[in-house]
């Protein structure tokens, strides 16, 4: 067995805080050493700290870089190993990694922050002599760090590859033939794991394949391992929390600043009392429940104002805006506190969705929920 990934370990360009994001990939290779990954391809968002940050990653990963078109600009030299070999029984397999050629501007402008600067290659020419520098193999297996759509347009021009494994989509696993070669697709964050068993004949044409994919839900049981090394990252959030909430932006909202529910309840006891009953209010609790109080990416659905002015920051420091409160339906009151006159807009369902989306809230139904915080 050989068991890849499709890059992009170091989070994406929208995240809340890069230090968290830094942590967390540094903890999410080691979790796929634990799992004994065997090598994974760079994606655009593994530059995005800068090369220093990835080159640390790589010298510390139980497990190996590939990519044939990822190349240092000042000497034109492979940045990483540009193929592996492994013999699995009487048959031997060669992976190849490449990044998707649209990706290069952005490559390019990440690794350029901080260390070595590289550039992206065209994939199908890079395929080619790394093919020709690996040698006979039984089996040829692309491991391509691009949309599905672009993937296809590849295998449709590759001769002498059997497999080629698409990672980028926001989508699920897929599966298909394409000529001679096998296409699949691997889904995204971690929520598959696909599965693809090969036979290749004596004349080293693929004779059998089969893929599968297996739903990593809640009914698989933790392994006590990677339980422990989780558990571990969170309290590296809680240790190094203050230096990771300093480097988030503190933006001016729309309405002045954020001022908490507590300036709220004098002038709307009625609204108060029916949000003290609802789920909202005890939002941030369900953190506490699972050790993720000091976790920067559940802030913002948790709690209220997170990155703005007057908004929550640690619960050492904020206790009094955690939770779902006034202003997260309603915007920052401020304005509103200072001049109530004015009159303050009803909350667009907009913001219901913003929190409730399908991976966070696969139940969501609005026509069920809104009626339980209407006041």
């Amino acid at each position: 067995m050989w068991l890849l990934d499709g890059g992009d370990a170091f989070g994406n360009a929208h995240s809340i805080s890069s230090l968290d994001d830094k942590l967390m990939g540094e903890y999410l290779l080691k979790g796929m050493g634990l799992c004994g990954y065997d090598a994974m391809t760079l994606g655009e968002e593994d530059f995005r700290f800068g090369e220093t940050f990835l080159a640390e990653q790589i010298a510390e990963a139980d497990f190996a870089f590939t990519s044939a078109n990822v190349m240092r600009q000042a000497d034109e030299l492979p940045y990483a190993t540009q193929f592996f070999t492994k013999t699995i029984g009487d048959t031997t397999v060669g992976v190849i990694g490449v990044l998707f050629e649209e990706d290069k501007e952005q490559v390019e402008a990440a690794s350029a922050i901080d260390g070595v600067a590289v550039t992206i290659e065209p994939v199908l020419s890079a395929i080619a002599t790394t093919q020709a520098a690996m040698g006979e193999v039984d089996l040829v297996v692309v491991l391509a760090h691009m949309p599905t759509t672009a993937a296809l347009e590849l295998a449709e021009e590759l001769t002498d590859t059997h497999v080629v494994v698409a990672a980028h989509d926001q989508a699920g696993p897929t599966g298909q033939q394409v000529n001679n070669l096998v296409l699949v697709s691997t889904g995204y964050d971690g929520k598959w794991i696909g599965h693809l068993d090969l036979v290749v004949d004596p004349e080293g044409r693929l004779s059998k394949a089969n893929w599968s994919s297996v739903d990593l839900d809640d009914s698989w049981a933790d392994d006590p391992a990677l339980a422990a090394l989780y558990q571990d990252y969170l309290q590296r959030l809680e240790t190094e929390a203050e230096t990771i909430v300093q480097d988030i932006p503190q933006e001016t909202p729309t309405g002045g600043s954020y001022v908490g529910s507590a300036q709220c309840i004098s002038c709307h006891p009625d609204q108060a009392t029916h949000w003290a009953t609802t789920q909202h209010a005890n939002a941030f609790a369900t953190l506490v429940e699972t050790n993720h109080d000091y976790s920067p990416s559940c802030f913002p659905c948790h709690t209220v104002g997170f990155g703005f002015i007057g908004g929550f920051l640690l619960p050492n420091m904020t206790p009094a805006m955690a939770n779902v409160q006034c202003e997260s339906c309603h915007g920052a009151g401020a304005d509103h506190v200072a001049l109530p006159a004015l009159g303050f807009a009803p909350p667009a369902v907009t913001q219901c969705t913003k929190c409730h989306t399908p991976d966070n809230s696969p139940q969501f139904d609005m026509l069920t929920y809104l009626p339980q915080v209407q006041h």
